[in-house]
């Protein structure tokens, strides 16, 4: 008898694990018991100075994706303090919230890291002693575009732009926008107003910039493709890391005109060499620019790498798994 009543115990709590886990996004404890049992950097290759952007549940995020036709509803600067992942964003005060309970909140927990490409990076330390004087300022509800208060694009843009002297998107004005279903809650937000002429930076805009390129997203393609994709643009010479057991390590892969994977392959530290003995590319996707290599090494090894091309169409990302159960994350740029 007493066995069969710890038996329901164990049952129930496992039930209750199941719940709210599965719970609703806004469910504080769903989130806490994500970002506790789920590590979402895992085999992903994030650094200081990174951007990172999600969709948050609620009628506010709901109405900035609904209006600016994106994807992405929040945002923030990944940064590192005392061997710990950190987001400092604008939600509430500016603050740091520590990585894994930020995309834990999210929809779905997922997540679009994105960086500034290699030519700026020397700009991050100023780039985040900008963001960091930003810290305390309240949230803007408004979207104005001052210093008193602040949302969250409008800190990233603020820091690159007093940091590294980068406008990394445009302006655009409520009116140019699918405000109309809303304008009843904007009134609201605004005192009574409808800020037709307000000019704002989106999530979106800063995500598609020009001076980033996509290291990782676990949101599907089609939310996040915005160029046009094709199969020829995997020609040429790439360059990057791809993760193993946590760590970091350099690739470089070329891919020539009848899309086989040539050169060098992946290289451990400069002291040995994995060269591909076999390759073909099984898929391309023209509206995604998703695709997917076979490879089989010289020890006769079976890798698949599945990714996608990034809006700049001059970097890829993916994951790469092979038979033996090993897998990970890759990130390759094309050299010029």
């Amino acid at each position: 008898m007493r066995q069969y009543r710890w038996r329901k115990i164990v049952i129930r709590f496992f039930l209750i694990i199941g719940f709210l886990y599965h719970a609703s996004p806004v469910s504080f404890a769903g989130i806490m018991l994500r970002a506790k049992t789920v590590d979402y950097f895992h085999d992903v290759d994030v650094q200081d100075g990174d951007l990172i952007f999600q969709h948050l549940p609620g009628p506010l995020t709901r109405m900035i994706v609904d209006v600016s036709q994106g994807t992405y509803s929040h945002c923030g600067i990944i940064v590192e303090k005392d061997g710990k992942w950190y987001v400092l964003e604008a939600i509430g005060p500016v603050k740091e919230t520590p990585a894994n309970e930020w995309i834990a909140r999210g929809i779905g927990g997922r997540f679009t890291l994105v960086r500034l490409k290699p030519q700026y990076r020397p700009k991050l330390p100023a780039i985040l002693k900008a963001a960091y004087r930003y810290l305390g300022r309240p949230y803007d509800v408004q979207y104005e575009w001052d210093d008193i208060k602040i949302y969250c694009s409008e800190l990233i843009y603020k820091a690159v732009l007093e940091g590294a002297g980068l406008s990394m998107a445009g302006f655009v004005r409520l009116g140019d926008l699918q405000w109309q279903p809303y304008e009843k809650e904007i009134r609201y937000l605004d005192g009574g107003g409808l800020p037709l002429e307000r000019r704002m930076i989106t999530p979106d805009a800063l995500a598609f910039s020009e001076y980033v390129e996509t290291v990782y997203s676990s949101f599907p393609a089609y939310q996040t493709q915005r160029a046009v994709y094709k199969v020829e643009l995997l020609e040429g010479e790439w360059r990057g890391d791809f993760t193993l057991f946590g760590s970091v390590l350099p690739v470089a892969m070329s891919v020539d005109p009848g899309h086989e994977l040539r050169g060098s392959g992946i290289q451990r530290g400069g002291l040995c060499e994995l060269s591909f003995h076999e390759s073909r590319l099984q898929r391309f996707e023209d509206g995604t620019g998703e695709f997917r290599f076979f490879l089989k090494t010289q020890q006769a090894i079976d890798i698949t790498l599945e990714g996608r091309l990034d809006h700049s169409l001059d970097s890829v990302h993916g994951v790469w798994k092979d038979q033996l159960g090993f897998h990970g994350t890759f990130h390759l740029s094309k050299t010029h």
